[in-house]
């Protein structure tokens, strides 16, 4: 009868044992499952959704791209083709720093034989930018594209010679050849390695 009660006793100690484990494998469990909402948020990303940013999981943001809505994989804030929740298309979405422009700058001279220090930054459609050199900003608002030479008007400060064509030609090596056309007023050309 001893013999049976140990046996017993033992057998309820095991039990007993097994039971006290099993709040720890729960909570492995719970963490477990945290751990995987977690994980599905952060595969969450940004999509400009009638002008408004919605936060949406990545299945349904090929649904929203299907319908053109544009998308900010990276959230940097910048989106994958125009739209009304950003002012400039990302030039990579998959690289957060990377964003809305291509930038160039070096230094170009006139038909005068003066050198200015030019900035030029575009927008990754290349559609609108801006022209930096010296006390004068150009806006610039695409007028025609040939292949990789785009045709721009330009709009300026106070200051500085206004409506002059400029001329973008990128070229494979990424470097810019830069032609600003202003009339009587002079040409400014220069050779803008990548940045």
């Amino acid at each position: 009868m001893k013999n049976y009660a140990f046996a017993l006793l033992c057998a309820f100690m095991v039990f007993a044992c097994e039971k006290e484990g099993e709040p720890d494998q729960i909570k492995k469990q719970q963490l477990q499952q945290q751990y995987q909402n977690g994980a599905e948020r952060a595969r969450k990303v940004d999509v400009c959704h009638n002008g408004h940013i919605i936060n949406v999981s990545t299945n349904a943001a090929k649904a929203h791209k299907a319908h053109g809505d544009a998308i900010d994989l990276d959230g940097d804030g910048y989106f994958d083709q125009e739209n009304s929740c950003s002012n400039l298309i990302d030039c990579n979405d998959k690289d957060r720093d990377v964003q809305g422009t291509f930038d160039w700058s070096g230094s170009g001279v006139d038909t005068n034989g003066k050198v200015y220090n030019l900035l030029v930054q575009m927008a990754c459609d290349f559609s609108v930018g801006t022209v930096d050199y010296e006390y004068c900003i150009g806006s610039l608002t695409l007028v025609s594209q040939v292949g990789n030479t785009f045709t721009y008007s330009e709009t300026v400060t106070t200051g500085c010679v206004d409506n002059c064509i400029v001329t973008l030609v990128v070229n494979s090596n990424g470097s810019l050849n830069f032609t600003e056309d202003c009339g009587t007023s002079g040409i400014l050309t220069a050779h803008l390695p990548s940045n």
